[in-house]
């Protein structure tokens, strides 16, 4: 029998499931959906047991797709938090990144620690939903835990490992969006966790994200079908993974992720971090990413899509009959609020320019303009001090609308290589997975794995550029009433 490298992926809405050979080629893949929940006042979680429950179901799917032994498996994931208790059941549904009730806890983790020094030991700014530090002070303050009873805070890359394997791992790219990650010596910051009454036995063991954690244990294994000590790696986030998989791994390289929340990677260094950017560990050695977060690209997408209605093919299409800059509409994409590059959770979605001739496909194409402004916002930020020539990969389900990539390049004013799997997560956590196993060396590099290349519209870069001024300016005009609406 061949060997074969499992590869997950824990998403926002689902997990992807995906059966590789040793030379990375896919053998059967599998995808259930897992739903968010909205309880209200800004508030978004998920189940983690839904997670796992998809992964089953998954596994055991592709399990029976494909001939051959599953020799490793990596995870790659989400940004949540989950708690869990004494005995490894969660104590609470997992808090996403876009939830905002821990807004007031990041106010006063600046005040007590100071952002300067916080950005001196971990290379990120002070975030609420982003970065988990937060989050696991809101959880110590309200869930009930019986004095005495451990409790331990895990991602969902690391609570997915826990159920395979009973170990409590975390690797160097998650561990970076705790906010109590020393990248320096690549440790848990011991005078951070001093100072805000963290115990380090509350937070998993650190690992590179391709060592191994653990082998699959009896209770996974009848859950799953896999054999059991099948080694379990460490994994990554979603945003590394992804690079992974599209064989991006040299400075200068960027990931476009169109995904539910937008994604523009940089291979850099630390000493060409930026504040406005979440700043990690890259999945192999001694590389380092910058990554500016849109807080809702696909999300948006798919709030307008419920709106009215339709399908994304007939948007789509509908949004090509329109002319470049919607006719004189603007959208601002900030219908969760927004990280990258402003970090403003108060920031709300604004349709700016509304006539009565304007139309759904008006509408549309506008949002789709919006993400593309929001995308150069970060880009032109991110870019100074990098190669002038550096190459741009698209991936992700929005690569899928030719109409966005289109509006995209011209928007960039930069040739797109677009992805020829466009979702490539699975594929890079299966690659941690042969490396922890020393059964694959490298990435395949992204020029083999590009599709076709979208070239801008020369003519239309103009336009854009002045609907950036603009766009640049609604945020700017319109911040204190963000505030004033939100009771601020």
């Amino acid at each position: 029998m061949g060997k074969l490298l499992l590869g997950i992926d824990v998403g926002a809405t689902g997990c992807k499931v995906c059966l590789y050979d040793n030379e990375l080629t896919l053998k059967a893949s599998s995808y259930h959906e897992t739903p968010l929940l909205f309880p209200g006042g800004g508030l978004v979680e998920a189940d983690p047991e839904k997670w796992w429950e998809s992964c089953v179901k998954g596994i055991r799917e592709v399990l029976a797709q494909a001939e051959g032994e599953v020799v490793a498996i990596g995870v790659s994931g989400t940004n949540a938090t989950i708690a869990l208790g004494p005995s490894g059941e969660p104590l609470y549904n997992a808090i996403m990144q876009l939830d905002l009730r821990s807004v007031p806890l990041a106010e006063e983790i600046e005040k007590e620690l100071g952002k300067e020094r916080v950005w001196q030991i971990t290379g990120n700014r002070i975030a609420a939903g982003t970065f988990s530090l937060p989050t696991i002070l809101w959880m110590k303050r309200n869930l009930a835990v019986p004095p005495g009873r451990r409790i331990t805070f895990l991602v969902p890359t690391s609570y997915i490992v826990f159920k395979l394997t009973g170990k409590k791992g975390i690797d160097y790219s998650r561990a970076a969006t705790t906010l109590l990650f020393d990248y320096h010596r690549k440790t848990w910051a011991t005078e951070l966790l001093r100072d805000l009454g963290i115990r380090e036995e509350e937070l998993p063991q650190i690992y590179p994200p391709w060592e191994i954690v653990g082998g699959v244990d009896r209770e996974a294994a009848e859950f799953t079908g896999l054999k059991v000590d099948t080694p379990v790696v460490a994994g990554c986030m979603d945003t590394v993974a992804s690079m992974l998989g599209a064989g991006l791994i040299e400075e200068g390289q960027v990931l476009l992720t169109l995904g539910t929340v937008g994604r523009i990677s940089l291979i850099t260094r630390p000493e060409n971090w930026r504040p406005e950017f979440l700043n990690c560990h890259h999945g192999v050695e001694n590389k380092w990413l910058s990554i500016a977060l849109i807080n809702t690209a696909g999300a948006c997408l798919r709030w307008y899509r419920e709106l009215v209605g339709a399908s994304y093919a007939t948007l789509n299409e509908e949004a090509a009959t329109v002319q470049p800059g919607s006719e004189g509409l603007i959208f601002l994409p900030y219908l969760a609020g927004e990280k990258s590059p402003v970090w403003d959770p108060l920031a709300r979605g604004i349709f700016f320019g509304l006539r009565l001739h304007h139309t759904r496909a008006h509408l549309y194409r506008a949002v789709l303009e919006g993400l593309s402004l929001a995308i150069r916002h970060n880009l032109e930020l991110m870019a100074q001090g990098q190669p002038q020539g550096f190459s741009l990969y698209v991936g992700g389900g929005g690569a899928g609308s030719q109409v966005w990539l289109e509006v995209l390049a011209s928007v960039l004013g930069r040739p797109l290589l677009v992805l020829k799997i466009p979702e490539t997560e699975p594929l890079g956590a299966a690659w941690l997975a042969g490396k922890g196993i020393r059964e694959v060396k490298q990435c395949t590099r992204g020029e083999a794995l590009i599709q076709r290349t979208v070239l801008p519209r020369e003519d239309l870069m103009e336009t854009y550029t002045k609907l950036l001024n603009i766009y640049r300016e609604l945020y700017a005009s319109n911040q204190r009433l963000f505030k004033n609406l939100s009771g601020g």
